[in-house]
C-alpha cells in the first residue's frame, strides 16, 4: 500500500535537517540547499505512489538529495564537486545514522542554549548563520574589528557547546 501525502511530508519534515545538512556539504551553500530541499519535497509528493513504507520513502530521499545537489553543481557549473563518488557514498551513509536523539530535540536544546546567550551575541549568530555572512563582513556590518568578531564568536560558539554538553548529559546515559 502506497504512502499517503501526509505520511510523506511527516517523514520529509522529521529528516529536514539532516537532508538540508547533507545537501549543504555537496552545494557549500545554504540557501540552495533549501531550495533543493523543496524541490525534493514536492518530487516526493509527486511520485507518491512508488513509495511502499517509510524506509523505501527514507532511502529514495538520500539518493535524489545527493542527485539533485550534483545536478545543480553540474548546471550552475559554479563550484567544482567537492567529494568525489565514493566520498559521497561514505558521507551519506553517516548522514544516514541515526542519531541517540532525533533532530527536534537537539534543535528545542540549542534553541534553549541560544536564548541563555545575551541579546547582541544571538543577533550576532543569526546575521553570521542565517544570512551566511562571513566573518569579514559580519565585522563590516557590526562596525567592528575582524578579530573581536572572531573571539565573540569562538566564545559563543563554547558557550553554547558546554550548555548543550550539560543538556546532553542526562539524555545520554
Amino acid at each position: 500500500m502506497a504512502l499517503t501525502e501526509e505520511q510523506i511530508v511527516e517523514a520529509v519534515l522529521r529528516h529536514r535537517l539532516k537532508l538540508i545538512s547533507y545537501m549543504r556539504s555537496i552545494v557549500c551553500d545554504f540557501h540552495v540547499s533549501e531550495d533543493l530541499f523543496q524541490k525534493i519535497c514536492l518530487l516526493a509528493l509527486q511520485a507518491k505512489d512508488r513509495f511502499n513504507d517509510g524506509e523505501h520513502l527514507l532511502k529514495w530521499l538520500w539518493v535524489v538529495s545527493r542527485n539533485e545537489s550534483l545536478k545543480y553543481l553540474r548546471d550552475k557549473k559554479k563550484q567544482p564537486v567537492v567529494f568525489d563518488e565514493k566520498l559521497l557514498d561514505l558521507i551519506q551513509n553517516e548522514w544516514q545514522a541515526d542519531t541517540f536523539l532525533e533532530s527536534p530535540e537537539i534543535q528545542s536544546i540549542l534553541e534553549k542554549c541560544i536564548s541563555q546567550l545575551s541579546e547582541p551575541v544571538q543577533k550576532m549568530l543569526e546575521q553570521r548563520y542565517r544570512h551566511n555572512l562571513t566573518g569579514a563582513k559580519l565585522a563590516e556590518a557590526l562596525e567592528r574589528n575582524t578579530k573581536s568578531v572572531y573571539v565573540a564568536i569562538s566564545r559563543a560558539h563554547r558557550a553554547l557547546y558546554n550548555c548543550m554538553q550539560k543538556k546532553l548529559a542526562p539524555l545520554k546515559d
